[in-house]
């Protein structure tokens, strides 16, 4: 067992059953991230349980809030010891995380510091990929709405249906919320169907690509590839919407049809989709600018504003 920092300590299955050195640390919270549960409870420690197995496709991003919250009130609490098996990827991924929200530090420092304390310090290249990604998004201690954790969420979801494995999370877990049932005391921007004026999917849900160089055309003289020089994206790529849920159920692909009026919108593809602008999406939920509005809502100033009225709510 190592201290990373005052209160903070990292260490391996073996001890977290060391009652008497986490004592004399004094230590008052066991973070176990492991594929079991430590098999001996003391009424002196408080427990915590992650279920993560050591392999690069597992997801332990999305543990990092519960991870960072334990490791917090442990350290507020007295001290807090984080293991895994051999403590060198599992928990030291969680501290790492832990570090770099509090101390604003890169992951490259970050795991760099750590391995000048514990030398066996190694988070597997999946979850440095999940420290990079955490690392990107600003290290903010609620990332469910990032545009790149929904990403990252797709991606997952996308690999496992595309080649029909198992997955821990259902296709449910990145579906966002029909747009239709927004809150109307929260301002919003949605994009209506352009044929019945059912909303389609919030702005929020858009999820932002690299544009690319453009349609690539064939020259018979010259034998060479190019590329156009009008760069244009015709579609939007968002994340999956609940109206949405019962069209993807058990199939790689298919059509995008208004739930209202049945207007063909889109398409979607686990597999992935080509943008006009060239740049290859994956997974694909295509909407084309052509069938859809923007339209954008604002709130009255005041409780008593009402429409039709100075401050009052207005749509378009």
């Amino acid at each position: 067992m190592h201290r990373i920092r005052p209160g903070l300590y990292l260490g391996c299955r073996a001890d977290a059953y060391d009652v008497q050195a986490l004592r004399a640390a004094k230590i008052t919270h066991i973070l176990t991230i492991e594929l079991e549960p430590l098999e001996i409870h003391s009424n002196n420690f408080t427990y915590n349980f992650i279920q993560v197995a050591d392999l690069p496709d597992k997801d332990l991003l999305s543990h990092f809030p519960e991870c960072i919250a334990f490791i917090e009130d442990g350290i507020r609490k007295g001290g807090v010891m984080v293991h895994c098996m051999m403590g060198a990827s599992r928990s030291a991924s969680a501290i790492a995380a832990y570090l770099m929200q509090q101390e604003l530090t890169s992951v490259d420092n970050t795991i760099t510091q750590m391995r000048r304390i514990r030398p066996r310090v190694g988070p597997n290249h999946g979850f440095m990929e999940q420290l990079r990604l955490f690392e990107a998004m600003g290290c903010p201690k609620n990332f469910e709405d990032h545009i790149l954790y929904k990403q990252y969420k797709l991606e997952r979801v996308a690999r496992a249906v595309f080649d029909r494995s198992g997955y821990d999370d259902p296709v449910s877990s990145c579906i966002a919320k029909d747009p239709q049932l927004y809150d109307e005391d929260e301002p919003q921007t949605v994009y209506k169907c352009r044929m019945c004026r059912r909303s389609i999917f919030k702005a929020t849900s858009i999820l932002k690509h690299k544009i690319g160089k453009g349609a690539r055309t064939f020259k018979a003289k010259s034998g060479k590839l190019t590329y156009s020089d009008q760069v244009v994206c015709t579609s939007i790529f968002i994340e999956p919407v609940a109206w949405m849920e019962q069209v993807l159920a058990g199939v790689i692909g298919g059509k995008l049809l208004c739930p209202k009026c049945n207007a063909r919108l889109g398409s979607f593809n686990w597999a992935g989709d080509q943008c006009s602008c060239g740049t290859w999406v994956t997974p694909a939920f295509k909407i084309h600018c052509s069938k859809v509005d923007e339209s954008k809502t604002s709130l009255p100033t005041t409780t008593a504003a009402v429409k039709g009225q100075p401050g009052g709510a207005t749509a378009s």
